[in-house]
């Protein structure tokens, strides 16, 4: 389902707003990082497939590539090039590339390294769209609350009612996770909305 989604919004933009050509993706890591591997993986063909790879130096890393639409992709730092298998070694973080530039700052602070990115035509297009998804999602567990709270205290009459059908749009949203984006949202907001549709209430992993 998620490889369907990340292809379907790379081909949203493939003649949209990116233009095609050289990625450039820079990162910024812990001095503590240095010479650890760094590799690039494409995510929206099926299987991961590592298409570039670098080390860290000077608590930098920088990739450089062509590609011939924008993509989605992940970005990995194995913190032990020797043993790849283990997650609990290895930093991760989704990326959308075109051939404008993405820079990538790493904050390591706390037990999960958390990375900040900024730049690139399609990843700040997804992040705007994150952005405008974040007030539906509370209102969402809002109303879902409110009603568990009436469910669970308001009586039999409220718990009957309840166990109704949902008549309107709005309920019907609510029960499936998936509430409509305001008519004030941006275009971009709404393509992105309308290529991952059943998936909004979903997030990624790091």
């Amino acid at each position: 389902m998620k490889n369907w989604i990340y292809a379907a919004l790379a081909a949203l933009f493939a003649t949209g707003c990116a233009p095609h050509g050289g990625y450039t993706l820079t990162g910024e890591v812990p001095e503590a990082w240095e010479g650890k591997s760094v590799v690039l993986f494409t995510t929206d063909a099926g299987q991961a497939e590592a298409i570039d790879s670098t080390t860290v130096a000077n608590g930098k890393f920088r990739l450089q590539g062509v590609l011939d639409a924008p993509r989605n992709c992940r970005v990995a730092v194995y913190l032990d090039p020797e043993n790849r298998s283990d997650r609990n070694l290895t930093v991760t973080f989704p990326v959308f590339l075109d051939s404008t530039a993405v820079n990538a700052v790493c904050d390591a602070s706390k037990s999960d390294p958390v990375f900040t990115l900024a730049g690139g035509a399609t990843q700040t297009e997804w992040q705007a769209y994150r952005a405008a998804l974040e007030p539906l999602a509370e209102e969402r567990n809002r109303a879902f609350r409110d009603y568990v709270e009436a469910f669970y205290n308001g009586g039999d009459e409220a718990q009957g009612s309840m166990k109704r059908p949902a008549s309107s749009g709005i309920s019907r949203s609510l029960m499936c996770g998936s509430i409509p984006l305001r008519r004030s949202a941006s275009p971009s907001c709404r393509n992105f909305a309308t290529a991952s549709r059943g998936w909004i209430g979903c997030r990624w992993s790091r």
